[in-house]
């Protein structure tokens, strides 16, 4: 559907009696009516402005459409830029609140702390056995954060584990 760019609300019936109508009204009388004979001057009238109310109705019911749909568009869009907003403040804040507490933990401390993240595949599966476990202290390390040779945990390093025959090694 076309845009409609102006609003027919108060648009006027035109007078169809006048001069310039003449050819128009001649050739609705030669046409006839519904029965086949010839229309009077005054149904002829009446048949056009029946015909320009119908089209003025239809043009304004679209104009109230295509009005209701603007505002409707203006405020989902007034919505997206509130929640933007909105999303855009939350995240400064917390960079805000981030600064301030690294602020704080070098002013007391003298030393930047670092978080190292959790990584979790909930996609991933896991085994229902254990052959070969890795030493205790080196899952300790590992849950501590700590560095830890990645020997301990290849199947050499756990089966020397195992073959060493100590069960405090391999304990959890």
């Amino acid at each position: 559907m076309a845009r409609i760019e102006r609003d027919p609300t108060n648009d006027v019936c035109p007078d169809f009696e006048q001069e310039e109508f003449e050819e128009i009204r001649e050739a609705l009388k030669r046409v006839g009516g519904e029965g086949g004979g010839e229309l009077t001057e005054e149904q002829v009238i009446e048949k056009l402005r029946q015909a320009w109310q119908s089209r003025h109705d239809r043009a304004v019911q679209q104009w109230q459409e295509q009005v209701q749909a603007d505002e409707e568009e203006e405020r989902r869009r007034e919505a997206e830029e509130e929640e933007e907003r909105r999303l855009e403040e939350e995240r400064r804040r917390r960079e805000e609140e981030e600064e301030e507490e690294e602020r704080r933990n070098v002013e007391a401390g003298g030393r930047k702390t670092t978080k190292k993240p959790i990584i979790f595949d909930a996609n991933r599966g896991i085994g229902d056995t254990i052959t070969n476990r890795p030493a205790s202290y080196a899952l300790n390390k590992l849950k501590n954060r700590a560095y830890v040779q990645l020997d301990y945990f290849t199947k050499r390093g756990c089966t020397l584990v195992k073959d060493m025959g100590h069960p405090w090694l391999t304990q959890v």
